[in-house]
């Protein structure tokens, strides 16, 4: 659940921000689970709270395929890359 939550949460910036944010990399990621999933798919819903030039903060919920109670929930903040000192 926390893989498909920092995938979810990176994916989500890149689809915002583009191949600018592709050297976006993890600066901090704060997992609750709520309780224990089913056998089943899992769902996991990314908002992106704040969208600045060095940080993107997101939260993301996850959910059993098919139902509605969340079972972990999770804040993410990711760090951008520099322009100003990106190698070419």
């Amino acid at each position: 659940m926390f893989t498909l939550t920092d995938y979810s949460i990176y994916v989500a910036v890149l689809a915002t921000l583009g191949e600018s944010a592709l050297q976006a990399v993890t600066s901090n990621l704060n997992i609750t689970y709520m309780q224990r999933p089913e056998p089943r798919d899992i769902v996991c819903e990314v908002d992106l709270i704040k969208l600045g030039k060095r940080l993107v903060v997101a939260q993301s919920h996850l959910y059993s395929d098919g139902r509605e109670e969340m079972i972990a929930h999770a804040i993410g903040t990711y760090a951008l890359p520099s322009t100003k000192n990106a190698v070419k």
